[in-house]
Formats: structure tokens, C-alpha cells, sequence
């Protein structure tokens, strides 16, 4: 008996100090290689959205703290997470902390995890939509995240509404990314913050908007809403061109024009409106343009949709 009794501790003082933690870390290892390789496979495809995406090779590690280091000399952007078997979860989760990097590597230093996740939420929601699970569990997870915080839930209210259009990216995220190169980080976060989150409400409230402006500490722009570009007669772009000195007179900072148009696109027709703006507005100067499909548009789905980024000189 005291034998057979010496047998039974000796096998289970195996298993518990030798081959559960041994299988445990095999198994751990396996789990973290599926979850790199998967992510790989979400973000190896760029965004449309010029200057935005993921530039780093994207690395993780089991950890018993969340966070988020970036090593610039390697090009590595290490995500520390806690482990669980619910390996969607963690995919999910891995693709909302990467996500302010697709923006500014300033973005997490200058708002904090949890603004940033929330400004470039719908950069990690786009990688997540390529699997039907992974967006699942993306879903259920901000919903936990962010269900304490109402400021947060109508800001992602006016997120989602503005990235139907992919306006939040292409006007947002655009701006946003250029103010923090440009100062190299070196901002006031409460006066770049109140500049954010009133250019997410005005970019989320864009058709209730009659001058869709603004005039901050950091951010100074305006946005041109035009018809359809080949519907409208030469005659009647005259008025945009009027508003856009009309702002420029409201707000002498005024640094970026985004002129938004929907429907077919020509580029020749564009071409001329762009060389018809900067020719009758002075110091005017075109950044950048680009047609895409959006989402919706008016609740009809893949409508072309252009946007015209001008810099005031």
C-alpha cells in the first residue's frame, strides 16, 4: 500500500511540476506561432489609404501585462498580451493595440492606449473584417471596452458614420497623421485633443453641417462638399470657390481645404477642377486625390466617392 501510495505521488509530482508545464509551454509557443502567422495574413494586404498601415513587422508575446512596445532600429512592434485559449480574442485585441501605429508611431505617446485604440478603431475594424470570427470577436470586445465611457461611444457613433464614406480616414486620420510628423510628437494633448474630437463630430454630422469648419489650436481646415464633378457646370463652381475664401477670411490660420465629392468620376473633369481651385484661389496648393468605393453613401453601397486634399500656403 505505502508503495503503491509512494508510486501515485511520485506520478503526480511528475505531472505537475514536469509535464503539465512542459505541455502547457509547448502548447503556448504553438498558440503564439498561429497567432503571428494569422496576423501577418490580416495586415499583408495595405490600406487603400495612402500613408496608413502597419510599417513594422508585428511581433507578440504571452504576457501578464497588455501593452504595446515599438523597437525602431529592428522595425518590430511588440504587442505584450495576456494568454488565453480563445486565440480570435487575442488576434482581436493584438490588431486594436497595433492599430494606432498604422497612424503615427506618436499617436499611442501623445493620447494613451486606450484615445488611440479609439481614433484608429477603424483601421483594426478593416483588418478584423477579413475574417468573420476575428471581426466577432473585435465587436464583442470594444463593445467591453468602451460601454462605461459615453463620451467614447458617440465619438465611435461619429467614427462609424463618417468611415461608411471612408471620409474618417481619408479627412481624420489624414490630418491627424500630418500634425503629429509635423511636430514630431511635441503637442499639447488637451488643446490636440479638443482640435480631434471636434473634427470627428464635424466629419461624423457632415450632411447637417452648413460650414463644416475648423479653426483650433493645431487643426485648421474646412471641407468643400461638391455634386457629382461632371454634373457640375463651370459656371457653378464659382461658389466653392467663394466659400473656400469665405473660411479663409473666418479663420486667417486656415491650412487644409478637402474638397469631397460622390458619384462617377472622371478624371479629366477633376483634373480641371483642381487646376480651376488653385488658379482662382491664391496660395493654394494640391496635396493629394483619390477615388475609392465607399461603404455607403446615402444608404447605397459602393458608391465612388473623391476627395482633394489642398494646402493653404
Amino acid at each position: 500500500m505505502k508503495i503503491f501510495r509512494a508510486v501515485e505521488n511520485a506520478v503526480r509530482y511528475v505531472k505537475l511540476k514536469i509535464y503539465y508545464p512542459l505541455a502547457s509551454r509547448l502548447v503556448k509557443r504553438k498558440h503564439k506561432e498561429y497567432v503571428k502567422e494569422y496576423l501577418k495574413n490580416l495586415i499583408s494586404k495595405r490600406l487603400v489609404t495612402s500613408g496608413l498601415g502597419i510599417e513594422y513587422d508585428v511581433d507578440m508575446e504571452w504576457s501578464s501585462e497588455e501593452g504595446v512596445l515599438l523597437d525602431l532600429e529592428r522595425g518590430v512592434l511588440l504587442v505584450r498580451i495576456p494568454y488565453t485559449t480563445n486565440l480570435n480574442q487575442v488576434i482581436a485585441k493584438t490588431l486594436l493595440m497595433a492599430a494606432p501605429y498604422t497612424v503615427s508611431q506618436y499617436l499611442e505617446p501623445v493620447f494613451g492606449s486606450r484615445l488611440a485604440q479609439l481614433l484608429s478603431i477603424s483601421i483594426a475594424r478593416e483588418y478584423a473584417s477579413r475574417d468573420v470570427n476575428v471581426l466577432k470577436e473585435f465587436m464583442q470586445y470594444v463593445q467591453e471596452v468602451y460601454k462605461e465611457n459615453e463620451e467614447f461611444r458617440k465619438l465611435i457613433e461619429h467614427i462609424n458614420r463618417a468611415d461608411d464614406e471612408s471620409l474618417y480616414k481619408h479627412i481624420v486620420l489624414y490630418e491627424l497623421k500630418h500634425i503629429l510628423e509635423e511636430y514630431d510628437g511635441h503637442v499639447d494633448r488637451v488643446k490636440l485633443e479638443e482640435d480631434v474630437k471636434k473634427l470627428i463630430e464635424t466629419v461624423g454630422s457632415l450632411p447637417n453641417i452648413r460650414e463644416p469648419m475648423v479653426c483650433g489650436h493645431y487643426i485648421f481646415i474646412t471641407i468643400v462638399r461638391v455634386g457629382e464633378l461632371e454634373k457640375v457646370l463651370f459656371e457653378e463652381w464659382n461658389r466653392y470657390i467663394n466659400y473656400v475664401k469665405k473660411c479663409m477670411q473666418k479663420c486667417v490660420t486656415l491650412r487644409r481645404v478637402y474638397v469631397v465629392s460622390a458619384g462617377k468620376f472622371i478624371k479629366e473633369v477633376a483634373k480641371k477642377f483642381i487646376d480651376y481651385v488653385t488658379s482662382n484661389v491664391s496660395g493654394l496648393k494640391l496635396l493629394n486625390q483619390v477615388s475609392y468605393r465607399a461603404r455607403y453613401y446615402k444608404g447605397m453601397p459602393g458608391i465612388t466617392q473623391y476627395v482633394a486634399v489642398f494646402e493653404v500656403e
